[in-house]
């Protein structure tokens, strides 16, 4: 089990709260009577449900439906996550049917407005009309979010690394898998329903975030590391993005 959760906010059993889990910590498998929506806030996880593995950092969802099995390992850094855990009367988390990872970042940015705010007290009425509607908005751009198609060839997944690994033109690693570029465009949104190009930017991000989350190096050099030109382009990314800038996120990200 994790350390006690923070609860943040609550309505007709519905819950959004702060989840912390120990360094190296290992879950056998189990599984849980509500359906949930996590984000990765800080740290790592590898988890394994439906014979599948799944390895997530900061900003990664994961869609859970009642009664997944399923099994955690946790990273060397632990875990800090945001969680809804939605009541088995909530309509929303009736929507979700099956188990997912994502990196999307709509559905990330909301869940982090959602960390930013849903603790307010402030005119508790008008916040819970606020939280209510970004629970809907992510339910239904989760419901929009392509699910991977089937296995894809292995020059696509030779191509994936290469995005991983190099900065090299996206013209370039279709000369090297000896493909056509717009075949590869094709087959790669097939697949995974985005472009290579965005595909890239995506990773950039998720890796300054990790950086971000997970480090206390400076901000110009997590941005020359993750393929930035600078510091501003990074912050000018994760604030498109994810709505927040890279102090926000190690902000939200560091364990009270």
């Amino acid at each position: 089990m994790p350390d006690p959760p923070r609860v943040l906010y609550t309505s007709r059993g519905t819950e959004i709260r702060v989840l912390h889990y120990a360094p190296l910590k290992r879950q056998d498998e189990h599984s849980h009577a509500r359906t949930s929506i996590t984000l990765i806030v800080r740290g790592s996880v590898e988890e394994r449900a439906h014979s599948r593995s799944h390895v997530a950092g900061p900003l990664s969802l994961v869609v859970k439906p009642a009664g997944t099995i399923h099994r955690d390992s946790f990273g060397k850094d632990g875990v800090t996550s945001l969680q809804i855990n939605f009541s088995p009367d909530d309509p929303a988390g009736r929507e979700l049917a099956a188990w997912r990872w994502t990196y999307s970042p709509a559905a990330a940015r909301i869940m982090l407005a959602l960390l930013r705010r849903a603790h307010d007290e402030t005119n508790a009425r008008a916040e819970h009309r606020w939280i209510t509607g970004r629970v809907q908005s992510l339910v239904t751009v989760l419901g929009r979010a392509p699910l991977e198609r089937g296995t894809a060839p292995a020059w696509l997944a030779e191509v994936r690394q290469q995005l991983r690994r190099t900065e090299r033109p996206i013209r370039v690693i279709a000369r090297n898998v000896d493909v056509h570029p717009v075949h590869l465009a094709q087959t790669f949104r097939r697949y995974f329903g985005t472009s290579p190009s965005e595909h890239r930017r995506r990773l950039r991000a998720r890796r300054a975030a990790s950086l971000i989350a997970d480090t206390s190096r400076s901000f110009a050099e997590i941005a020359l590391e993750s393929g930035f030109a600078d510091q501003a382009h990074m912050t000018r990314s994760l604030s498109t993005r994810f709505g927040i800038t890279p102090g926000g996120l190690r902000r939200l990200s560091t364990p009270a």
